[in-house]
């Protein structure tokens, strides 16, 4: 049989991503495709880095969570973005990572324009956790 969770425990379960990482983490993009391991090094160049909003997710609803506030950035380097990871504040702490595309392209996050300029303006249009049966 399948083990299977109801959705209070799920929700749960997902409301405490933002507890562990904590308030205000450094979300990184960066040019290549995510490495096979978070402790593996950054994979190509980081082409940003923004502070999230000191709550950075809404609470679990639905089975899932969702952006909170606005995230928005200035881009340091010229690139297509492909990957992501989330960071403790102080940015010693990999907690996540995953790809990104643009509008509508299936990446784990979605930017407004996946192709950046330096100095150019990037703004994280979508990012859903969906929980599941852990």
């Amino acid at each position: 049989m399948t083990v299977q969770y109801d959705e209070s425990l799920r929700h749960a379960q997902l409301d405490e991503i933002d507890a562990v990482i904590g308030a205000s983490p450094k979300l990184r993009m960066f040019d290549d495709v995510p490495p096979p391991n978070m402790t593996d090094p950054d994979p190509g160049t980081q082409i940003l880095e923004m502070d999230l909003p000191p709550t950075w997710l809404n609470a679990a609803a639905g089975n899932q969570k969702t952006l909170a506030g606005l995230w928005e950035a200035n881009a340091a380097n010229p690139g297509t973005v492909q990957s992501y990871r989330i960071l403790n504040n102080a940015g010693t702490t990999v907690h996540k990572q995953g790809t990104v595309s643009g509008p509508a392209g299936g990446g784990d996050i979605e930017l407004n324009n996946a192709v950046i300029e330096a100095g150019q303006k990037v703004t994280i249009t979508q990012y859903t956790i969906t929980g599941n049966n852990l």
